[in-house]
């Protein structure tokens, strides 16, 4: 959950920046447990003994203040690898801040990672801390039930594309980008123009579900992966088919960011899938699922729907037709619900 800034004051001294794997441990109200790693390559690692030398410090917000910390990164161990060796720092906070799209608080890493006490990598991101995952049949952020609502803005244009997601963070609606496209990622790192807009989502707390093009490569997809999940405001990533087989490579990449499967409501709904969160349901034109969705798997599914009008009105539209379709017939089960809700 980590995500690369701006220019940092170390540069002119000629050292790489170094890109850093968040993990949130064991975390509550009162105290979170922080992993972080760093990779170098193995040939420029062989021998030396690493330590980080930096601070996490904050929160800051775009919506609030508070009164900020300065922790610095224990050095926890490092870990050879066959191209790479890891080097795991830890941070422990006493009230931390998380990210919410209510509040989105983020924290700021500096610092150097030194081999031998000399540095040889410049440590500079900004870090969200979000608490996000799945109980039952629903989704829970930040330590309440969260029952998304969202709209697809994949406009034609990119004034377009920019209208439409505006237009569904004003209303406080998640917005479905479609993300991966051949060019999208470049060794592993977003491109310009969506890290832009996601640094962005980043700060002003605008959620975001983040649709995989169906024509990546297994590598691409793997590389989206990585790069979107240093990202607080990517809640989600939609998996088409052709990638959902490979979610088991994906999902320790993943932290907190939750792996959707597409699936389509006129088959019946699969009981589980490895590695994968939720399930994103497709209906069928006449806005209902078929007969065997009266007996619903185990994952929490969201409900999408192509047609409607993109805004709140869809989605609540929507959630009325399966509250009607729920009613009639012989189920889903009680204990059962639609965990969110999408157009577009």
């Amino acid at each position: 959950m980590a995500t690369k800034r701006v220019a940092s004051e170390h540069e002119t001294a000629g050292l790489p920046r170094l890109a850093v794997d968040v993990r949130l441990g064991r975390a509550d109200d009162l105290r979170a447990e922080v992993e972080l790693t760093a990779k170098l390559p193995a040939d420029l690692a062989a021998g030396k003994r690493f330590t980080f030398a930096a601070t996490l410090r904050g929160p800051q917000s775009s919506r609030a203040t508070t009164l900020p910390v300065r922790i610095a990164v224990q050095t926890v161990g490092q870990q050879p690898e066959a191209t790479a060796t890891r080097v795991t720092g830890r941070v422990v906070l006493t009230e931390p801040a998380y990210w919410s799209p209510e509040l989105p608080m983020l924290y700021r890493l500096e610092g150097h990672l030194h081999a031998d006490d000399k540095p040889v990598g410049i440590l500079d991101d900004t870090i969200g801390l979000r608490r996000l995952g799945v109980r039952g049949h629903s989704l829970w952020l930040d330590g309440r039930r969260w029952v998304p609502r969202g709209v697809t803005c994949d406009g034609p244009t990119t004034a377009e594309h920019d209208a439409q997601m505006r237009a569904a963070h004003h209303v406080g609606l998640v917005a479905v980008v479609t993300l991966g496209l051949p060019d999208a990622v470049e060794a592993g790192v977003v491109n310009a123009f969506w890290e832009q807009r996601l640094l962005e989502a980043d700060r002003n707390g605008h959620p975001l579900f983040v649709r995989l093009n169906p024509g990546l490569t297994q590598q691409a997809a793997e590389q989206t992966v990585v790069a979107l999940a240093r990202h607080p405001a990517v809640l989600a990533v939609i998996l088409p088919e052709p990638l959902v087989a490979r979610t088991v490579d994906l999902k320790p990449q993943t932290g907190t960011m939750l792996l959707a499967a597409e699936v389509a409501t006129a088959n019946p709904p699969p009981l589980s899938a490895p590695a994968i969160d939720l399930l994103l349901a497709h209906l069928q034109s006449n806005d209902t699922p078929a007969a065997s969705w009266r007996q619903p798997g185990s994952l929490p599914t969201l409900a999408w729907n192509s047609t409607g009008p993109r805004d709140r009105s869809g989605c609540d539209a929507l959630q009325r037709t399966l509250a009607s379709w729920r009613l009639a017939g012989n189920g889903p089960p009680a204990t059962w619900d639609w965990a969110g809700f999408l157009i577009g």
